[in-house]
C-alpha cells in the first residue's frame, strides 16, 4: 500500500513535470531566433535530466544512482541530435545516429 507521503510526493512530482512541460513548450513556440534556441537547448536539457533525477530522488526518499547513467545519456542524445534551422527557425530532430542530417526537412536550407 502507498503511503500519504508517497502520494502527495508523486503529485508535486506530477505538477511540476506539467509545469516543466508548458515552459518547455512556451519558450520552443515563442522565441523565434534559431541562434538562440541552439544556445538554450542544451542548458535547458540539462536541466530537465536534472529536476527528472531530483524528482526521482524525492519521490522515492533515498538516493539511488540506477537512473543516473541512463538519464545523463538520454539527455547527451538530445542534445547531439536536436539542431534548429538557421533559415526558417524550425527545429530538426536526427533519428539516425550513423548519418548527420545535413538539410533542413521543413525549407530544404543547410543545416549548420
Amino acid at each position: 500500500m502507498i503511503s500519504q507521503q508517497a502520494n502527495a510526493r508523486f503529485h508535486i512530482f506530477f505538477v511540476a513535470w506539467i509545469v516543466l512541460m508548458l515552459v518547455g513548450a512556451v519558450l520552443s513556440r515563442g522565441i523565434k531566433d534559431a541562434r538562440l534556441k541552439q544556445k538554450l537547448w542544451p542548458i535547458w536539457t540539462l536541466l530537465i535530466a536534472a529536476a527528472f533525477l531530483g524528482f526521482t530522488f524525492y519521490t522515492q526518499g533515498y538516493v539511488s544512482f540506477w537512473p543516473v547513467i541512463p538519464v545523463l545519456f538520454i539527455a547527451y542524445l538530445n542534445i547531439k541530435n536536436q539542431k534548429y534551422c538557421l533559415a526558417c527557425g524550425k527545429s530538426q530532430f536526427n533519428r539516425n545516429p550513423f548519418q548527420r542530417a545535413r538539410f533542413c526537412s521543413h525549407c530544404g536550407a543547410p543545416l549548420p
